[in-house]
């Protein structure tokens, strides 16, 4: 069979098998059959691979570049054994003659294992049988082979597919296969290609997804960056994500607060290797890596049901499907592979499954009837009490033994839920029918005694506390009004009568002598004390300028002024007996509310723009709602969503000016230029961009 090595950067990455009559598109387009990653130069739809009278051919489809063949640019090349193309980075080297992802069929011998050989992007197995190959090519599988499609290696997993031949025995599962795939999808029928994604998570905020394209992401405050980060407390640029041929890597870039990876604060500046399902947290933001196949749904369905449907055996008993948690790492997020395990082993796994839980339920029944044994014998078993005579019960008539057993479960339960007094009541009138009692209710009687005579003895304790705890609250209560007096009168008799009632109680209590004391030491603090007043009055009056000072600034419409003399007041240490400092509260509140409605009304011509897909305009409006109020998050949001926006339209349109550039289309690059000057704010990042090219190509005869 022939097929097409696909290497990047000289390693090999995939093999594609071409089966005859079939033609095969690379791009890097998700409809394509062999997806390649973006790359400058590289079309969504860039060449095709098709067979014309036995003879393979590779074609450009792209209006942008062609295939490169020993250094020259060829948009068709006749594929021999041998033949070599590339576009960019990546190489096709074609071979005429190479069986790709098919098994050996399946004998006495079982299934061969994968080659040492395989390349980095597929998996190689040795040559089988020349009937179960003309089967397989022909269109029906064999009962002794499963076709595999190729696969992408992934350096983060690697799986072990169990293949099981049509027929065989439960008992002789089949030999595995080894062989290597991205943990998040594998690709079916084509190349899957895994992009990145963050799902951002914000407390009480509908939840926010980004699909990452291109190489480089910046996450921070700032408006421009790729990755809008929506929380006052992150820094302007937070992190950034790089793509490398190693893997994803984030580095925090000197934030204020720091950024958080799984739990652990991330070193400035020192790039930290990602996975699918970590955790990014930024103050309030938790953000969730992801990386995904977009195309792996739709390639689900385009498989062969004859693949993924059971072998033909005879049907196995029924069982219990039992699903098992399967591991995750250090962010949760894992994915099963869907082509991974075979029926038979499934069958196996879920039957031992099966008779471990029965074995579990004989036990736990086992334990049950064991506890409950127990429970009964101790339930009848004498108590250390004399037997009961039957005989006195067995005399009753049947309307009092009913009777008796009544009151005794009555009691029996009574006592169990800790109500004494209920079950007491029932074991007198219990008896005055039997004087020896029933069963253990002489015994259970006993116990009732003690409890009653414990809940007695504690009632009293708590009597005599609360007695205690009554002559302590007369005497705090009669302290805390006499204090007041001591911090006016200057007789000791006035402040004695006043404390009598406490002195009668508790005359060495401290807190009484120091009342008495304060009182002769009154007259001499006097001086002290008016001092005091001075100061106090000093301080009250300094934080009563402030006030005015901020109101003042108010009524100026200094907006931004007033309120640093507003927070400046409240934060002061002064005094504040008028309660001026809420009045500085109120006066925020007021600010705050009029600059949100300005800000709101200046957004109504941005959202207008918006809606009408006139982002320049947008911007413009939301960037003076920003002048107006800097701290405005609403502003600042708005801001970013639309200038991202932009960005998005825009960077598409200048990476077509660059490749019509490249291709030497100056005057259609230059004209889509001019459109996104026009399209772009004066300090847009590709309108800049947009203006040193038109300046480099200010006079196109000269070029």
């Amino acid at each position: 069979m022939a097929v097409i090595r696909v290497l990047l950067y000289g390693k090999e990455v995939n093999v594609v098998p071409m089966e005859a009559g079939r033609s095969y598109v690379f791009g890097r387009g998700e409809d394509c059959d062999v997806v390649l990653e973006e790359r400058p130069g590289i079309s969504r739809q860039h060449f095709k691979v098709s067979e014309a009278n036995g003879q393979w051919v590779a074609q450009v489809i792209s209006k942008f570049g062609d295939l490169i063949v020993a250094g020259q640019s060829s948009a068709q090349v006749d594929l021999t054994h041998g033949a070599v193309f590339r576009i960019n980075d990546y190489q096709f080297k074609f071979d005429e003659h190479d069986d790709v992802a098919l098994p050996a069929a399946a004998g006495a011998e079982g299934l061969s294992q994968a080659s040492p050989a395989t390349g980095r992007g597929g998996t190689h197995f040795d040559a089988a049988n020349e009937s179960a190959q003309d089967d397989l090519d022909s269109g029906h599988e064999s009962a002794e082979m499963i076709s595999r499609p190729p696969v992408v290696r992934s350096p983060r997993s690697q799986v072990t597919l169990s293949v099981v031949p049509q027929g065989a025995e439960s008992g002789s599962p089949a030999a595995p296969i080894d062989f290597e795939g991205n943990e998040d999808a594998t690709a079916v029928g084509q190349v899957a290609m895994i992009r990145p994604s963050l799902r951002i998570v914000k407390s009480g905020e509908p939840e926010t997804r980004i699909e990452l394209d291109g190489r480089k992401w910046i996450a921070g405050r700032e408006e421009t960056c790729e990755i809008f980060l929506a929380d006052r407390k992150a820094s302007r640029r937070q992190f950034e994500i790089n793509s490398t041929p190693e893997g994803y890597f984030i580095t925090d870039l000197g934030s204020a607060n720091g950024t958080v990876l799984n739990g652990e604060a991330l070193v400035p500046n020192q790039p930290q290797l990602l996975q699918s399902g970590d955790i990014i947290s930024v103050q309030s933001l938790i953000i969730h890596f992801e990386l995904r196949d977009p195309g792996f749904e739709k390639r689900l369905v385009n498989i062969n049901p004859e693949v993924l449907a059971p072998p033909s055996v005879p049907p196995a008993p029924r069982f219990e499907i039992i699903n098992y948690p399967g591991p995750v790492g250090n962010g949760g997020a894992v994915r099963v592979d869907p082509m991974g395990g075979s029926p038979w082993d499934q069958a196996r796994d879920v039957a031992e499954a099966e008779k471990k839980k029965k074995n579990l339920r004989i036990i736990l029944i086992a334990v049950v009837i064991a506890v409950i044994a127990i429970v009964f014998l101790q339930d009848d078993a004498p108590k250390n009490t004399a037997p009961v005579r039957q005989d006195a019960f067995t005399l009753l008539p049947e309307a009092k033994q009913k009777e008796v057993k009544d009151l005794y479960a009555i009691a029996h339960n009574l006592f169990i839920q800790g109500k004494v007094e209920g079950a007491f009541v029932e074991l007198e009138k219990l008896h005055k029918i039997i004087p020896d009692g029933y069963k253990n209710s002489r015994v259970m009687m006993e116990e009732v005694i003690k409890q009653r005579e414990t809940a007695e003895r504690l009632r009293l304790q708590e009597e005599e506390r609360r007695q205690v705890e009554e002559q302590n609250r007369i005497i705090a209560r009669n302290i805390e009004d006499c204090s007041k007096l001591a911090s006016t009168t200057f007789s000791v008799d006035e402040i004695r009568s006043c404390l009598s009632a406490a002195i009668e109680r508790d005359p060495s209590n401290g807190s009484i002598q120091d009342l008495i004391a304060r009182v002769q030491k009154r007259a001499a603090d006097k001086a002290t004390k008016d001092e005091e007043t001075r100061v106090y009055n000093e301080k009250v009056s300094k934080g009563r300028v402030m006030h005015q000072d901020a109101v003042r600034l108010h009524r100026q419409e200094n907006w931004f002024g007033a309120l640093d003399a507003y927070e400046a007041h409240i934060k002061s240490e002064w005094p504040d007996p008028n309660r001026l400092k809420a009045r500085s509260k109120r006066g925020i509140a007021d600010i705050r509310r009029f600059l949100d409605r300005k800000v709101d009304e200046m957004l109504v011509a941005a959202e207008a723009a918006w809606n009408a897909k006139n982002y320049r305009d947008a911007i413009i409006a939301a960037q003076a709602a920003k002048n107006f109020d800097p701290t405005s998050m609403k502003a600042a949001e708005f801001l970013g969503k639309a200038r991202r926006e932009l960005n998005s339209i825009l960077k598409v349109e200048y990476e077509t000016a660059v490749l019509y550039e490249g291709v030497g289309r100056l005057e259609e690059a230059i004209r889509t230029w001019k459109t996104i000057e026009e399209k772009d704010t004066p300090e847009g990042e590709y309108g800049r961009k947009s203006r040193s090219k038109l300046r480099n190509y200010s006079d196109p005869t000269k070029k």
